[in-house]
């Protein structure tokens, strides 16, 4: 599956996408230059899945979807469970998503070219592909960031976009060959960007695996991450420097509703986080001055 399109590392003419059958990995179905409403939100946010129409271009039909291509009837045709791979200019995967049904509402030629085509097909989504990491997913495709922070010219509100591409990129690309760190090891936090809970996932996973590195994108992810298979064995030191950032940001308390209870909880970020990394590893603090601070 990491080497299903390979045609050079260069965007001219290189798949971005690959559809893939649910049911057997080796079914695959295709792979498309570019696929339109991909990343669009979901109309209702509040909604626990979606029907959504999309745009196939430059679609390559192949395996069991090739009997579809010269049928015609009165209704969509439906093939079932996909996944819809994200490619990089080498055509390897390098994220997911899966759609839990897929009907096929038009073939058509292909405006990018005459041995391709185009197709108009229904999906449903279960959760919404976060709009603002479609530009990154593009970044992405040539490799993983060259240095640290890129994350920090997103705005606050567009960093879970990122951090939902760091996901998938890991657990695509480099998860499957990722071995830990032995234990005792010292990792340097760069808290400098550190304004909000999902600036301080960026940052640690960057100072665990380095640039768009991954350790955790939530409270629960940070803490499952100490389990093993994620780069570092506790117990190792983690150096946070510029601390200052996160305690002006972070300290105070916030507030959500929280779903399942339908009651307001009241916490704060850094007390969270720091209760989660005191009980794995030694946390140093260092301020701008380079003093540290007692964890």
């Amino acid at each position: 599956m990491d080497d299903i399109a390979a045609n050079g590392a260069n965007s001219a003419g290189s798949p971005r996408y690959v559809l893939v059958s649910d049911d057997d990995a080796t079914d695959m179905w295709g792979t498309c230059l570019e696929i339109k409403n991909l990343f669009a939100a979901f109309d209702d946010p509040d909604a626990e899945d979606e029907w959504r129409t999309l745009e196939l271009l430059g679609w390559s039909p192949d395996g069991s979807l090739r009997k579809y291509r010269d049928t015609t009837g009165d209704g969509p045709q439906s093939v079932g469970n996909a996944w819809i791979h994200v490619l990089d200019y080498e055509g390897r995967r390098i994220g997911s998503f899966w759609s839990p049904s897929m009907e096929i509402l038009e073939w058509r030629p292909s405006r990018e070219s005459p041995t391709f085509l185009d197709a108009t097909v229904e999906v449903v989504f279960l959760s919404s592909p976060y709009p603002a990491a479609e530009s990154m997913w593009e970044r992405w495709r040539s490799g993983r960031p060259a240095s640290k922070n890129v994350w920090a010219e997103y705005r606050p509100e567009d960093r879970r976009a990122w951090s939902s591409v760091v996901v998938g990129y890991h657990f695509s690309i480099v998860e499957p060959g990722l071995s830990d760190d032995p234990p005792g090891r010292t990792y340097h936090l760069d808290g400098s960007n550190v304004v909000d809970e999902m600036s301080f996932f960026c940052a640690m996973g960057e100072a665990i695996n380095g640039p768009g590195g991954y350790f955790g994108w939530d409270l629960h992810g940070l803490d499952d991450c100490f389990n093993g298979g994620f780069g570092a064995t506790p117990p190792f030191t983690l150096i946070w420097h510029d601390f200052e950032v996160a305690r002006t940001h972070l300290g105070p308390e916030v507030e959500y509703v929280d779903p399942d209870e339908s009651e307001v909880v009241r916490y704060s970020p850094l007390e969270s986080i720091m209760e989660i990394l005191q009980e794995h590893v030694n946390v140093v603090l260092l301020t701008d001055r380079h003093e540290p601070e007692d964890a």
